[in-house]
């Protein structure tokens, strides 16, 4: 076969160490391979200002799926990660094991592997962070680089082949290594049992989501709040589907998910507070009616009182409505009551009796 002649006609250009990409590339996981190779990207631009948010917005990707990245590569060793006393991540640099140099192996002018990327401060993120760090979740364990090895006597596996196949069902197509590799993460590492992955892969599917990038995330999200068993799945899914989503139709963001401080809002009203869905969407209402705009704050304000007038149900809103109605038109009634009445005709009144006052004084005297 004829070799290919390989040019480069563009100086601005990102080179891939080759040791990268034949050791450290074929176990990774891709999105973590996108994170190294953003980072080398954005090494060679000294006018870059990078940071995680830059990263995860860059990647379409969330700050914790960054974080995760980062310290996948600083446990392979290909980086190294500083931190500031607040264990703020400040800055990151290649290895020279990214670029395959040993000690020995170094030439005089090492500057080609000591390349860094500097952090924004004003944008970094704190090297534990997880997603949500408000709820006191569990955290998810990082990925682990398996071997060839370890993946081969895995699918020896009967249980594990049969997940192989299940997954290939729902998906509709062969499995890449990527995918293969999100399975075993999800299986091993993650330890779901098998019949939970599977609800997982069926529950993404029926949402419309086929990406195994996606089921992953799931995955992530309901370890993260200890579901290990598919009826602990179905309930976490279902309040999704039943509570969540009513209160994002109601404030017209229904295409789009609930993000992890909305979901808490609505935890808070559904299971605190105890208000059934009725209840919920009648303040959303309420919130679109008044500023014309969805707000979960304001919702919460609304709420927030109900509950501490005693609201359970909708008649005991329209009763604290009726009350309020009343003592308005009491208070707007004293208003006009007390209020002096003003006219031309009381004003001439009052000119002549000044007058006539002033007239008698001077007279008097």
């Amino acid at each position: 076969m004829q070799k290919l002649s390989l040019n480069i006609q563009h100086p601005r250009t990102t080179v891939v160490p080759n040791y990268f990409l034949d050791e450290f590339m074929p176990e990774a996981n891709g999105e973590f391979i996108k994170v190294f190779l953003c980072l080398l990207r954005y090494a060679s631009d000294p006018t870059a200002s990078v940071s995680v948010s830059f990263l995860a917005d860059k990647l379409n990707n969330t700050e914790k799926d960054i974080l995760r990245a980062l310290r996948y590569w600083a446990k392979a060793n290909v980086l190294t990660l500083t931190y500031d006393a607040s264990k703020t991540l400040t800055g990151i640099a290649f290895t020279d094991t990214a670029f395959g140099l040993d000690a020995e192996q170094q030439p005089q002018d090492t500057s080609g592997a000591d390349i860094s990327v500097i952090i924004d401060n004003t944008k970094a993120a704190p090297a534990e962070e997880t997603a949500y760090p408000e709820h006191n979740k569990l955290t998810a364990p990082d990925k682990t680089a398996f071997t060839r090895s370890e993946i081969d006597l895995l699918t020896q596996s009967q249980e594990f082949r049969d997940l192989l196949y299940i997954a290939q069902r729902y998906i509709g197509k062969t499995l890449s290594t990527s995918d293969t590799d999100t399975l075993i993460y999800i299986y091993c590492t993650l330890r779901f049992p098998l019949d939970l992955t599977e609800y997982l892969i069926e529950y993404c599917v029926s949402m419309g989501h086929k990406s195994l990038h996606y089921i992953e995330k799931v995955a992530l999200s309901w370890a993260e709040h200890n579901i290990r068993t598919v009826k602990e799945a179905k309930e976490h899914c279902n309040f999704f589907k039943k509570e969540c989503y009513a209160v994002l139709k109601a404030f017209g963001l229904s295409k789009r998910n609930p993000v992890e401080s909305e979901i808490a809002m609505i935890q808070k009203w559904s299971n605190t507070y105890g208000f059934t869905e009725d209840i919920i969407i009648e303040a959303c209402n309420r919130t679109m009616q008044s500023i014309h705009q969805p707000s979960f704050e304001y919702a919460d304000s609304i709420l927030t009182k109900w509950h501490k007038a005693g609201v359970k149900h909708l008649s005991d809103i329209a009763s604290l409505d009726a009350n309020h109605t009343r003592v308005k038109s009491a208070v707007k009634a004293n208003t006009t009551e007390s209020k002096p009445v003003s006219n031309k005709f009381n004003n001439m009144v009052s000119r002549s009796y000044v007058y006539e006052e002033m007239e008698k004084k001077l007279l008097n005297q």
